[in-house]
């Protein structure tokens, strides 16, 4: 018989952690059928679960959510899911990421968008401004890039307090 599609979800143990903030049906048993997309929250209930019904040889998927890259500068480059819901913004890629390092220029961050027809938007940002409240941060959107570059001086400074350290170092091993 048919059921709504919240029933179904409770009956299948409700979705993961790592679930997309859409589920899709596919009506009746032909591969080739179009799907229906419905926007679904894990933290909120929405009236489009308990509307739909779901009939039998109806198929309900759950797919997973975006992932964000956070490259560059930070602690533990990578790619990195877009839990709860599938939002995240740039302040909460770069906290997954374990933050930026010393040498970060984050004066230059940057988000690397590309659309669907293949352009690509570049957003510069301040990580700075955003630290401080007087700079949004960007919601980003799966598959966006979000880039830190090395500042140059203060990666040569970093090596230079490195080469002084070891110096020092050996200058006390020596005696």
């Amino acid at each position: 018989a048919p059921t709504s599609l919240g029933e179904i979800l409770a009956e299948a143990g409700g979705e993961t952690p790592l679930a997309g903030a859409h589920i899709k049906i596919r009506r009746g048993a032909d591969d080739a059928a179009p799907e229906e997309e419905v926007p679904y929250s894990r933290s909120k209930s929405t009236p489009e679960t308990a509307s739909i019904l779901v009939r039998p040889g109806d198929s309900v998927f759950i797919p997973r959510a975006g992932i964000v890259y956070v490259l560059g500068a930070v602690n533990r480059p990578g790619g990195y899911l877009m839990q709860e819901d599938g939002k995240l913004n740039v302040a909460q890629a770069l906290a997954l990421s374990g933050g930026t390092v010393l040498q970060a220029n984050t004066g230059g961050l940057r988000v690397i968008r590309r659309n669907p027809d293949g352009t690509v938007l570049d957003f510069p940002l301040s990580y700075n401004g955003i630290a401080k409240g007087t700079q949004t941060p960007l919601i980003l959107q799966a598959q966006d890039i979000v880039y830190v570059p090395m500042s140059k001086v203060k990666a040569m400074f970093s090596s230079t307090q490195g080469i002084i350290t070891e110096a020092a170092s050996a200058a006390i091993i020596a005696h």
